[in-house]
């Protein structure tokens, strides 16, 4: 090939249509809270999470900030069901914070069971997009338990929590880089329950161990409701807006129990 046809050869490259990376389009939805996951090989890295695509319907996430705080985290979600505008997801993940990591070896007692809390979510989402909108809905279901000793109340057990929340969500396209989100979260279910060992001194010689098992379901409504903008580039995606109501810790699924204002707001390359 000559130097001109060479160079013919490079302009018509130049000039072809590159694929969107992270735009608001078909071939690049938003992850967030829809049923879409990240295209195979491909990488979502922001101030939240990491996120990696595994298969074109499989992607890996993980949250470094809770690994900064001594959490384990992983996140893994399978996009098990798409044809023309209607998808489902499921996702489970899996938390783990241990006690005994925050204290130094040197000091842990020989023999002590240290508190370690565990949380899984569930999550399943369908999506069905309408032209410039996209209407989903999501059920989160989310076991938390406990184990390990409590030395200070001279308590030993087991206990959890189990939670199952519904998460809608609109989102309006107003162009490749602005999009328009509604979300909320609505508590449906909310009850925790133990199993504990309380320990009473009578005298020099004599304990007692009394053995219980309880439950309380949690009455009355929570939720909460979020406005946001989300602009979205060839690679950059920033999120804000603002929420109201009771603050929902994201993939955990766990009510925080104040009512109040919180911001919303994410960034993150996706390449």
């Amino acid at each position: 090939m000559g130097r001109m046809g060479v160079g013919l050869a490079l302009s018509a490259c130049a000039l072809a249509p590159l694929p969107a990376l992270a735009w608001h389009t078909e071939e690049t939805p938003v992850t967030d809270y829809s049923a879409a996951t990240l295209n195979n090989n491909e990488w979502r890295l922001g101030i939240f999470r990491f996120e990696y695509g595994l298969l074109d319907s499989l992607q890996l996430s993980t949250f470094p900030i809770f690994w900064a705080l001594k959490i384990t985290n992983g996140v893994v979600k399978w996009r098990a069901y798409e044809t023309g505008n209607h998808s489902f997801s499921a996702e489970l993940g899996f938390f783990q914070l241990k006690l005994e990591d925050f204290i130094d070896e040197a000091d842990r007692e020989p023999g002590t069971e240290y508190p370690v809390i565990r949380a899984v979510p569930f999550t399943v989402v369908a999506t069905t997009r309408q032209g410039d909108f996209s209407f989903n809905g999501g059920l989160a279901f989310t076991l938390v338990s406990f184990s390990g000793e409590v030395q200070d109340s001279d308590l030993e057990g087991v206990g959890g929590a189990s939670t199952i929340m519904f998460k809608p969500a609109i989102e309006w396209r107003l162009g490749e880089t602005l999009a328009l989100v509604l979300e909320g979260r609505v508590k449906l279910v909310e009850r925790y329950s133990a199993n504990v060992v309380t320990t009473y001194t009578i005298d020099e010689d004599s304990e007692l161990e009394v053995h219980g098992q309880g439950g309380l379901e949690i009455d009355g409504f929570k939720g909460n409701i979020a406005l946001s903008a989300f602009w979205s580039w060839k690679h950059l995606n920033v999120r804000a807006g603002l929420g109201y109501g009771y603050y929902a810790v994201p993939v955990v699924n766990v009510f925080v129990p104040v009512v109040t204002y919180f911001p919303e707001f994410d960034l993150y390359w996706r390449f």
